[in-house]
Protein backbone atom coordinates (compact mmCIF):
# COMPACT_ATOMS: atom_id res chain seq x y z
CA UNK A 1 0.00 0.00 0.00
CA UNK A 2 1.32 2.96 -1.13
CA UNK A 3 0.04 5.71 1.10
CA UNK A 4 1.91 8.59 -0.53
CA UNK A 5 0.18 8.34 -3.50
CA UNK A 6 -3.00 7.29 -1.91
CA UNK A 7 -2.89 10.65 -0.55
CA UNK A 8 -1.99 9.94 2.80
CA UNK A 9 1.08 10.91 4.96
CA UNK A 10 2.40 7.24 6.45
CA UNK A 11 1.67 8.44 10.42
CA UNK A 12 -2.15 8.79 9.43
CA UNK A 13 -2.31 5.54 7.40
CA UNK A 14 -0.50 3.96 9.85
CA UNK A 15 -2.99 5.55 12.97
CA UNK A 16 -5.71 4.31 10.88
CA UNK A 17 -4.18 0.40 10.70
CA UNK A 18 -3.74 0.73 14.31
CA UNK A 19 -7.61 1.04 14.64
CA UNK A 20 -8.40 -1.82 12.27
CA UNK A 21 -6.20 -3.90 14.90
CA UNK A 22 -8.39 -2.99 17.39
CA UNK A 23 -11.29 -4.33 16.48
CA UNK A 24 -10.16 -7.39 15.41
CA UNK A 25 -8.17 -7.59 18.61
CA UNK A 26 -11.36 -6.69 20.75
CA UNK A 27 -13.19 -10.05 18.32
CA UNK A 28 -10.23 -12.27 18.61
CA UNK A 29 -10.39 -11.47 22.68
CA UNK A 30 -13.85 -11.81 22.71
CA UNK A 31 -13.99 -15.45 21.26
CA UNK A 32 -13.78 -17.11 24.31
CA UNK A 33 -15.43 -14.81 26.09
CA UNK A 34 -18.83 -15.20 24.58
CA UNK A 35 -18.93 -18.70 24.79
CA UNK A 36 -20.25 -18.16 28.29
CA UNK A 37 -21.36 -14.54 27.82
CA UNK A 38 -23.75 -15.15 24.82
CA UNK A 39 -26.01 -17.04 26.99
CA UNK A 40 -26.97 -13.74 28.68
CA UNK A 41 -27.93 -12.11 25.45
CA UNK A 42 -31.64 -11.69 26.19
CA UNK A 43 -31.01 -9.99 29.67
CA UNK A 44 -28.71 -7.80 27.88
CA UNK A 45 -30.72 -6.63 24.94
CA UNK A 46 -33.09 -5.35 27.52
CA UNK A 47 -30.77 -2.87 28.77
CA UNK A 48 -32.14 0.53 28.32
CA UNK A 49 -28.74 2.21 26.73
CA UNK A 50 -28.14 -1.05 24.23
CA UNK A 51 -31.62 -0.54 23.42
CA UNK A 52 -30.93 3.42 23.04
CA UNK A 53 -28.13 2.21 20.69
CA UNK A 54 -30.32 -0.24 18.44
CA UNK A 55 -33.27 1.86 18.16
CA UNK A 56 -31.55 4.99 17.68
CA UNK A 57 -27.78 4.26 16.90
CA UNK A 58 -27.28 1.39 14.67
CA UNK A 59 -30.63 -0.34 13.14
CA UNK A 60 -32.17 1.44 10.89
CA UNK A 61 -30.15 4.57 11.75
CA UNK A 62 -26.44 4.15 10.68
CA UNK A 63 -26.24 4.52 7.24
CA UNK A 64 -27.94 8.06 7.86
CA UNK A 65 -25.75 9.15 10.63
CA UNK A 66 -22.51 7.70 8.45
CA UNK A 67 -23.47 9.67 5.40
CA UNK A 68 -23.62 12.75 7.56
CA UNK A 69 -20.76 12.28 9.09
CA UNK A 70 -18.83 11.58 5.92
CA UNK A 71 -20.77 14.42 3.91
CA UNK A 72 -19.70 17.41 6.55
CA UNK A 73 -16.08 15.71 6.86
CA UNK A 74 -15.80 16.34 3.41
CA UNK A 75 -17.48 19.85 3.63
CA UNK A 76 -15.27 20.98 6.57
CA UNK A 77 -12.16 19.81 4.87
CA UNK A 78 -10.90 23.37 5.03
CA UNK A 79 -11.03 26.51 6.72
CA UNK A 80 -14.41 27.11 4.87
CA UNK A 81 -17.49 25.27 4.45
CA UNK A 82 -17.45 23.82 0.99
CA UNK A 83 -18.06 20.77 -0.85
CA UNK A 84 -15.90 20.73 -3.94
CA UNK A 85 -16.61 17.35 -6.22
CA UNK A 86 -13.39 18.35 -8.32
CA UNK A 87 -11.27 17.83 -5.62
CA UNK A 88 -9.36 14.97 -6.12
CA UNK A 89 -9.33 14.14 -2.47
CA UNK A 90 -13.06 14.38 -2.73
CA UNK A 91 -13.99 12.58 -5.77
CA UNK A 92 -11.94 10.03 -4.46
CA UNK A 93 -13.83 9.86 -0.96
CA UNK A 94 -17.11 9.68 -2.96
CA UNK A 95 -15.91 6.92 -4.87
CA UNK A 96 -15.41 5.20 -1.98
CA UNK A 97 -19.01 5.81 -0.37
CA UNK A 98 -20.91 4.67 -3.02
CA UNK A 99 -18.34 0.87 -3.41
CA UNK A 100 -19.66 0.64 0.21
CA UNK A 101 -22.99 1.99 -0.03
CA UNK A 102 -23.20 -0.87 -3.03
CA UNK A 103 -21.23 -3.51 -1.07
CA UNK A 104 -23.81 -3.46 2.35
CA UNK A 105 -26.63 -3.07 -0.30
CA UNK A 106 -25.04 -6.24 -1.92
CA UNK A 107 -25.09 -7.65 1.62
CA UNK A 108 -27.97 -6.54 3.17
CA UNK A 109 -30.78 -5.80 1.58
CA UNK A 110 -30.64 -6.69 -2.34
CA UNK A 111 -28.73 -9.10 -4.62
CA UNK A 112 -30.92 -9.75 -7.90
CA UNK A 113 -33.10 -10.56 -5.10
CA UNK A 114 -32.93 -11.61 -1.57
CA UNK A 115 -29.63 -9.97 -0.07
CA UNK A 116 -25.85 -11.89 0.00
CA UNK A 117 -26.39 -12.52 4.09
CA UNK A 118 -30.08 -14.16 3.63
CA UNK A 119 -28.81 -16.52 1.07
CA UNK A 120 -26.04 -17.78 3.03
CA UNK A 121 -28.84 -17.92 5.40
CA UNK A 122 -31.27 -20.01 3.51
CA UNK A 123 -28.26 -22.15 2.27
CA UNK A 124 -27.66 -23.25 5.98
CA UNK A 125 -31.70 -23.99 6.10
CA UNK A 126 -33.43 -21.28 7.35
CA UNK A 127 -37.12 -20.65 6.95
CA UNK A 128 -40.01 -19.06 8.23
CA UNK A 129 -42.59 -21.01 10.79
CA UNK A 130 -45.33 -19.22 8.44
CA UNK A 131 -45.69 -22.02 4.92
CA UNK A 132 -45.15 -21.17 1.74
CA UNK A 133 -43.18 -17.79 2.93
CA UNK A 134 -39.60 -17.37 1.83
CA UNK A 135 -37.30 -14.42 3.24
CA UNK A 136 -36.91 -12.84 6.28
CA UNK A 137 -38.80 -9.48 5.72
CA UNK A 138 -41.37 -11.56 4.05
CA UNK A 139 -41.67 -13.52 7.07
CA UNK A 140 -41.78 -10.81 9.35
CA UNK A 141 -44.89 -8.94 7.30
CA UNK A 142 -46.86 -12.56 7.76
CA UNK A 143 -46.30 -12.93 11.45
CA UNK A 144 -44.06 -15.50 10.87
CA UNK A 145 -40.59 -16.17 12.97
CA UNK A 146 -37.89 -16.04 10.97
CA UNK A 147 -35.33 -19.29 11.83
CA UNK A 148 -31.60 -18.56 11.09
CA UNK A 149 -29.18 -21.70 11.58
CA UNK A 150 -26.59 -19.17 10.60
CA UNK A 151 -27.44 -15.42 11.32
CA UNK A 152 -24.23 -13.62 9.47
CA UNK A 153 -23.61 -10.37 11.56
CA UNK A 154 -24.52 -7.20 9.68
CA UNK A 155 -24.14 -5.32 13.45
CA UNK A 156 -20.62 -6.23 12.68
CA UNK A 157 -20.32 -4.88 9.15
CA UNK A 158 -22.02 -1.92 9.48
CA UNK A 159 -20.31 -1.03 12.44
CA UNK A 160 -17.12 -2.03 10.79
CA UNK A 161 -17.33 -0.14 7.57
CA UNK A 162 -19.04 2.77 8.78
CA UNK A 163 -16.44 3.57 11.79
CA UNK A 164 -12.96 3.01 9.57
CA UNK A 165 -14.43 5.16 7.15
CA UNK A 166 -15.04 8.15 9.16
CA UNK A 167 -11.85 7.23 11.30
CA UNK A 168 -9.78 7.80 8.02
CA UNK A 169 -11.41 11.15 7.35
CA UNK A 170 -10.75 12.10 10.86
CA UNK A 171 -7.28 11.24 12.15
CA UNK A 172 -5.69 13.59 10.20
CA UNK A 173 -7.15 16.19 12.72
CA UNK A 174 -6.91 14.46 16.03
CA UNK A 175 -4.08 15.84 18.83
CA UNK A 176 -3.03 12.45 18.49
CA UNK A 177 -1.78 12.56 15.17
CA UNK A 178 -0.08 15.96 15.48
CA UNK A 179 1.66 14.53 17.93
CA UNK A 180 2.84 11.07 16.04
CA UNK A 181 3.43 13.31 13.17
CA UNK A 182 5.76 15.60 14.85
CA UNK A 183 7.82 12.52 16.48
CA UNK A 184 7.80 10.94 12.89
CA UNK A 185 9.21 14.25 11.94
CA UNK A 186 12.07 13.98 14.79
CA UNK A 187 13.12 10.64 13.53
CA UNK A 188 13.35 11.79 10.44
CA UNK A 189 15.45 14.71 11.38
CA UNK A 190 18.11 12.92 12.82
CA UNK A 191 17.95 10.57 9.77
CA UNK A 192 18.34 13.09 7.12
CA UNK A 193 21.14 15.97 7.04
CA UNK A 194 20.78 19.03 8.28
CA UNK A 195 19.53 20.86 5.01
CA UNK A 196 17.15 17.66 4.18
CA UNK A 197 16.57 18.40 7.92
CA UNK A 198 15.44 21.56 8.27
CA UNK A 199 13.34 21.41 4.84
CA UNK A 200 11.37 18.89 6.26
CA UNK A 201 9.97 20.64 9.15
CA UNK A 202 6.78 21.53 8.89
CA UNK A 203 4.09 23.87 11.01
CA UNK A 204 1.49 21.23 11.07
CA UNK A 205 1.35 21.98 15.52
CA UNK A 206 -0.91 24.18 17.09
CA UNK A 207 -0.69 25.79 20.18
CA UNK A 208 -3.77 23.29 21.60
CA UNK A 209 -2.11 20.20 19.92
CA UNK A 210 -4.74 19.96 17.81
CA UNK A 211 -3.00 18.82 13.79
CA UNK A 212 -2.89 21.51 10.96
CA UNK A 213 -3.36 20.67 7.53
CA UNK A 214 -3.15 22.03 3.91
CA UNK A 215 -0.69 24.27 5.88
CA UNK A 216 -3.79 26.02 7.49
CA UNK A 217 -5.03 25.97 10.92
CA UNK A 218 -8.52 23.65 11.29
CA UNK A 219 -11.53 25.90 11.95
CA UNK A 220 -13.81 25.38 14.05
CA UNK A 221 -16.47 23.79 12.59
CA UNK A 222 -14.01 21.05 11.69
CA UNK A 223 -13.19 20.74 15.79
CA UNK A 224 -16.55 19.90 16.09
CA UNK A 225 -17.84 17.67 13.24
CA UNK A 226 -14.29 15.90 14.23
CA UNK A 227 -16.03 15.80 17.70
CA UNK A 228 -19.61 14.54 17.14
CA UNK A 229 -17.67 12.07 14.79
CA UNK A 230 -15.39 10.74 17.58
CA UNK A 231 -18.72 10.41 20.00
CA UNK A 232 -20.63 8.29 16.77
CA UNK A 233 -17.54 6.31 16.70
CA UNK A 234 -17.31 5.44 20.07
CA UNK A 235 -21.04 4.04 20.41
CA UNK A 236 -20.53 2.29 17.68
CA UNK A 237 -17.80 1.14 19.19
CA UNK A 238 -19.83 -0.04 22.41
CA UNK A 239 -22.13 -1.93 19.81
CA UNK A 240 -19.46 -3.60 18.47
CA UNK A 241 -18.24 -4.51 21.68
CA UNK A 242 -22.02 -5.75 23.11
CA UNK A 243 -22.34 -7.56 19.85
CA UNK A 244 -19.06 -9.32 20.48
CA UNK A 245 -19.04 -10.25 23.92
CA UNK A 246 -23.13 -11.46 23.87
CA UNK A 247 -24.30 -11.79 20.40
CA UNK A 248 -23.88 -14.58 17.53
CA UNK A 249 -22.04 -17.54 17.36
CA UNK A 250 -17.88 -16.76 16.32
CA UNK A 251 -18.58 -17.62 12.95
CA UNK A 252 -21.54 -15.67 12.36
CA UNK A 253 -18.89 -12.48 13.56
CA UNK A 254 -16.25 -13.85 11.61
CA UNK A 255 -18.11 -13.53 8.57
CA UNK A 256 -19.23 -10.06 9.74
CA UNK A 257 -15.49 -9.21 10.16
CA UNK A 258 -14.46 -10.17 6.99
CA UNK A 259 -17.44 -8.32 4.98
CA UNK A 260 -16.77 -5.04 7.31
CA UNK A 261 -13.06 -4.79 6.66
CA UNK A 262 -13.25 -5.37 3.06
CA UNK A 263 -14.22 -1.89 1.94
CA UNK A 264 -12.13 -0.14 4.11
CA UNK A 265 -9.12 -1.85 3.38
CA UNK A 266 -10.02 -1.60 -0.86
CA UNK A 267 -10.57 2.00 0.15
CA UNK A 268 -6.63 2.60 0.46
CA UNK A 269 -5.74 0.91 -2.98
CA UNK A 270 -8.12 4.19 -4.75
CA UNK A 271 -5.96 6.67 -6.10
CA UNK A 272 -6.07 10.28 -4.84
CA UNK A 273 -6.01 10.97 -8.24
CA UNK A 274 -7.25 8.49 -11.30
Amino acid sequence: MDSTYQGYSSQATNLWLLACLLYIWIFLVSVPLSLFLTQYSSSIAQLWFVKFLEKYVVRGWIIIWFTLLYIVNLATDNRKLSFDIKNPKTLRCVKIYIANFVWLTILLEWCLGPPLFERVSVWSGAHCTVPQVSGEYACQRAGGNWINPFDSSSHYTMLLSCSLLVWDLVIPYLPSYAIYRKFGTMLETRENSAAAAAAAVEPDLEMNGWAETNDSKISDYKKIVVLVSLIFISLWLISYCTTSLFFHTIPEKLVGLICGLFIPLLSHTIPLRS
